[in-house]
């Protein structure tokens, strides 16, 4: 494994040298416009100076795009709840892991793209300013607890360190070139990890908490989600929902006006759309195992479910039955994918 001292203009040589070398067709990244950043995928090599890799935004999770990737050789600079989703569809066979270079860095959090066009890592000063404005964290980032890179090829820190950043990678191919000098991980980096995970940890535990107190029944569980309107934006932004064919779009998931007036008239009355229960405890089942928490999906709900709660504690708990984090490392076997004998013997 090499360590290496880089700086942001670093950071573009190395797209740069990606794309000049024929080493990747393309690289997806977050670049700037006249008045906002976007996420583009740039081919043009001279197009690199326009790229802002590190900039704090959220529009939606990244790995949603590379869901069939074909064959080409593509590069990707994603933010850690980016680079675990990826990693689950590899897992999931959504995702071709021997064309696609990624690229993660640590997150100081992230803001909605509609508050600012912000190119910079969040740092505590810049957090204090955005407060002072209004402008808060997406709720997702309070809660997240895996905010350094997961196994990606290229991980490059900014977090506890004082100047510039360092990148580490297990291949230096995609370095070569650039003459980059060798870096060591700070003493400081881990005491700073663990403040901010603590702070984090207590936001989530205190998010899980209320959202519990809500869910003692199944009446409950309908009563917040009652507002749901079936729209399926948050099925839609789910980078881990992949399904080919939904349920919910077949004919005996997405009924129509006879098949609805069918059952009204043997229930008497029939809430519309229906099934709206159902439809979350499907999403629920099959995506709670490989949940990265990103909440994508409460951010596109337009009747404010609170979906990153639910997912918090649901998903949460899947995945500390079988003592798995989604995404974190690229060979660890799916929870329910596998049998092991001695697994789960408290429920002999």
């Amino acid at each position: 494994m090499g360590s290496y001292k880089i700086n942001k203009g670093d950071i573009q040589r190395l797209l740069e040298n990606l794309l000049k070398r024929g080493l990747v067709e393309g690289i997806l990244v977050q670049s700037k416009g006249e008045k906002d950043i976007f996420t583009t995928l740039i081919t043009d090599p001279g197009l690199i100076n326009t790229t802002a890799p590190l900039a704090p935004l959220f529009s939606s999770n990244s790995a949603k795009y590379l869901r069939n990737n074909g064959f080409k050789n593509i590069a990707v600079f994603v933010k850690p709840c980016e680079a675990r989703a990826i990693n689950e569809l590899i897992k999931l066979n959504q995702i071709r892991s021997d064309n696609i270079l990624v690229i993660s860095a640590d997150c100081h959090g992230t803001i909605d793209p509609k508050d600012g066009a912000i190119s910079e890592p969040l740092t505590k000063a810049k957090r204090k300013e955005l407060e002072g404005k209004g402008i808060s964290l997406r709720k997702a980032c309070t809660v997240c607890e895996h905010f350094t890179p997961p196994e990606v090829d290229i991980s490059i820190m900014t977090i506890g360190i004082d100047e510039g950043y360092i990148l580490v990678t297990d291949n230096d191919e995609p370095l070569e070139g650039l003459d980059l000098e060798k870096g060591e991980v700070p003493k400081g980096r881990d005491a700073e990890i663990e403040k901010m995970l603590k702070e984090r940890s207590e936001n989530k535990e205190k998010m899980v908490s209320e959202i519990r107190r809500k869910l003692s029944s199944v009446g409950s569980l309908t009563e917040v989600l009652k507002n749901c309107i079936r729209c399926d934006n948050c099925r839609e932004m789910c980078p881990i929902c992949y399904c080919k064919e939904c349920y919910f779009e077949t004919p005996l998931g997405d009924l129509k006006t006879d098949e609805m007036l069918y059952q009204a008239v043997i229930k008497g009355a029939l809430r519309v759309p229906p099934d709206i229960l159902f439809y979350h405890l499907t999403r629920n089942m099959h995506v709670a195992s490989s949940c990265v928490e990103c909440g994508a999906c409460e951010e596109a709900c337009p009747r404010d479910l609170p979906l990153l709660a639910l997912w918090k504690a649901i998903a949460g708990d899947v995945q500390a039955l079988f003592k798995y984090a989604s995404g974190m490392k690229g060979d660890e076997p799916l929870p329910l994918a596998g049998f092991k004998e001695s697994e789960l013997e408290e429920v002999k």
